[in-house]
């Protein structure tokens, strides 16, 4: 066991010290000497603060932040956050009113069944205008060699009437 030298008015003041702690005089100096290192209050400093004046200026200082907080959320924060539960219920309402899936899909179908029946149209109507074409071009074909025909027998017509006229000449 090690003792330490004190002054009377010190030896007095951790002696009241530890009585009102309910410690011996080590326990108190041993507790002293682990809570100014876990702190690390140097006690030898006469600018050193108090434990206590400490907490007080971290409890205004944390105040403040708190009330500046609280200011921001009125501010800035709540207004935001119902603007967001308006837009919230807005796309809800907006999502309830949409077209559902199956209507995109019946609509879909349809589309394509007349896609098909146009599509189908438009076949008999291009077999049909085959038809009329092949049809027209056999009567003009028909026509055509009627034409030639007539051309031709005009043509022999005239050849003949021509030989009868050169006979006729070397006659004369």
């Amino acid at each position: 066991m090690k003792s330490i030298g004190l002054s009377d008015e010190a030896h007095r003041r951790v002696h009241d010290l530890a009585k009102s702690l309910d410690m011996t005089y080590g326990q108190f100096v041993e507790q002293s000497a682990l809570y100014f290192k876990r702190t690390g209050i140097d006690p030898s400093k006469e600018d050193v603060e108090s434990p206590n004046k400490v907490l007080k200026e971290m409890e205004r200082r944390l105040s403040s932040v708190i009330a500046t907080l609280k200011r921001h959320e009125q501010e800035r924060m709540t207004p935001l956050f119902e603007q967001l539960l308006i837009l919230s219920r807005e796309v809800e309402k907006a999502i309830g009113d949409a077209p559902k899936e199956s209507t995109f899909r019946t609509v879909l179908r349809r589309t394509e069944e007349m896609m098909e029946q146009d599509l189908h149209q438009h076949e008999l109507q291009l077999k049909a205008q085959q038809v009329f074409y092949t049809q027209h071009f056999a009567e003009l074909k028909g026509g055509l060699a009627e034409l030639f025909a007539e051309q031709n027998r005009k043509l022999d017509e005239m050849a003949a009437e021509i030989k009868l006229l050169r006979g006729e000449i070397l006659r004369k």
